[in-house]
């Protein structure tokens, strides 16, 4: 099942990024470093959140990008739910969904628990398999690292 989360990383191009409601600091972090990262690889990314960004991550490179407002999932190639207990609350418009962290179910496709399949670490995206890193990417950059 990695390999299907490696293959839809690098076979799309537009990428939904949302989490929980009531955000806090593990969401909106994580969603600008993997913004970062998907970005440097040449992807389109668009971060959605329902609730407005809490002004004490608005220091964080890139929160100026958060929309609250979408019409419509359609135009994603694939979408990541991030640092989410209930992925029903993003909705089943998006092609593929990716959830990570907390997931109760694997509704949409794929569904990992947190630490076993992205990582930010040093401004690099890894993924994971049995523990042991089976793809990488290099071309982050310093914002995904100030975001983690």
């Amino acid at each position: 099942m990695i390999n299907k989360v490696i293959e839809v990383i690098n076979s799309c191009e537009t990428f939904l990024i949302t989490a929980h409601v009531r955000l806090d600091g593990d969401a909106v972090g994580s969603e600008l470093a993997l913004y970062h990262v998907l970005r440097n690889m040449g992807k389109k990314a668009v971060i959605y959140n329902q609730d407005r960004t809490p002004d004490v991550y608005t220091f964080l490179p890139a929160s100026n990008v958060i929309i609250n407002d979408l019409d419509s999932v359609e135009i994603f190639d694939a979408a990541f739910v991030l640092d989410c207990s209930d992925i029903e609350r993003v909705g089943e418009e998006a092609k593929r969904i990716i959830s990570i962290k907390y997931c109760n179910k694997s509704l949409y496709g794929y569904s990992y628990r947190h630490g076993r399949i992205l990582l930010f670490q040093y401004g690099e995206l890894h993924v994971f398999r049995g523990g042991k890193t089976c793809r990488s990417w290099r071309r982050s950059s310093m914002d995904s690292g100030k975001c983690i």
